[in-house]
Order: structure tokens, then C-alpha cells, then sequence
């Protein structure tokens, strides 16, 4: 049975700042010259939902946490990420209202190779 699933918004926390990209269209174009990071945010949504994602040094290096506002079927939710801590092991779901802790999913250990464990969506 295949679940529909689509990003709303993914919001990146740096040291300095908070961004947030909107996907409001039935289609989003990224696009930008090469080395701007097209490739990166990709890359954080798959991290967001808890996928082995290819995180970029710059990304490791200055991205505290990402954040996705996403329809799941037809449940809203938002799940939060760390980046390069201890705490990349787990995505936090959080209540889409106030922002609160609602679970913590664990994810699954990965392959010593592994730079991001995809998490286990089982509850």
C-alpha cells in the first residue's frame, strides 16, 4: 500500500540563523549555479525524515538541526533533526501546532560505513 507523502516546508538552524523553505506549489523548482547547495537541501529533507542522507562537510560543519513540516497520508506532522552530534540517532516529532516533543523515533543502527542511520519508522 503505498502512503502519499509531501514536504510542506524544511526549515534549517545554523549558528546564526533559521531558514526556512517553503514547497506551497503542486511543484517546486530548485535550481541555482553549481556548489550552492541545490544538492544539500535535498539532502536534509531525506535527513529530516530520518534517511541515510550524503551530508556535505559545510552542512556538518555549520547546520545545528533541520526541521520538515510534512503531510503523511493525511496526518500533519513535523519532525526535527540534529546534525553531527550524538543525537542523529533519533528524529523528534513534534506537535505541528506549538512545537512540542509529541515521540521520539528511534533510528536503526547503521553499517560502520554509514555516516546517518535511516531511522525505523516501526512504533
Amino acid at each position: 500500500m503505498a502512503v502519499h507523502l509531501r514536504f510542506i516546508a524544511l526549515t534549517v538552524t545554523t549558528a546564526d540563523t533559521e531558514k526556512t523553505y517553503r514547497f506551497d506549489g503542486p511543484a517546486t523548482v530548485v535550481s541555482g549555479a553549481s556548489g550552492t547547495g541545490k544538492s544539500s537541501l535535498l539532502m536534509l529533507l531525506k535527513h529530516a525524515v530520518g534517511g541515510k542522507a550524503m551530508l556535505t562537510p559545510a552542512v556538518r560543519n555549520h547546520v545545528h538541526s533541520v526541521r520538515a513540516e510534512i503531510v503523511v497520508g493525511e496526518q500533519h506532522m513535523v519532525l526535527k533533526r540534529t546534525i553531527n552530534d550524538n543525537q542523529t540517532d533519533h528524529v523528534d516529532v513534534l506537535d505541528p501546532e506549538i512545537l512540542t516533543l509529541r515521540r521520539t523515533l528511534p533510528c536503526a543502527p547503521a553499517p560502520p560505513e554509514s555516516r546517518c542511520p535511516p531511522c525505523s519508522w516501526k512504533r
